[in-house]
């Protein structure tokens, strides 16, 4: 039996998924695939450590690692000089 999972079934789960998860919420906002761009995976993270602690400021920001990790799982490739191929990352300092 092949069930259909509704719509708003999706929407629900994902934004359950992404609620603590800031890395992911980073991710989705200002990432974008983009062929040919790159950009080294250091300076994406230092953005998402700006954006971090404008937005949750007594909080303790996540690790490189776990943020690589999140940016892997989207689908993003990261090779061995630590770039991200095919990115392009649309934050500028401002939520």
């Amino acid at each position: 039996m092949n069930l259909k999972i509704p719509k708003v079934i999706k929407k629900v789960t994902e934004q359950y998924i992404t609620f603590n998860n800031y890395p992911l919420k980073f991710i989705k906002k200002y990432v974008r695939y983009v062929s040919g761009s790159f950009v080294h995976a250091a300076e994406t993270y230092e953005m998402f450590k700006e954006w971090f602690r404008s937005k949750y400021p007594n909080k303790k920001v996540q690790d490189f690692e776990k943020f690589t990790k999140e940016l892997t799982e989207e689908g993003y490739k990261i090779n061995d000089d630590g770039i991200v191929i095919d990115v392009f990352i649309s934050y500028n300092g401002e939520n």
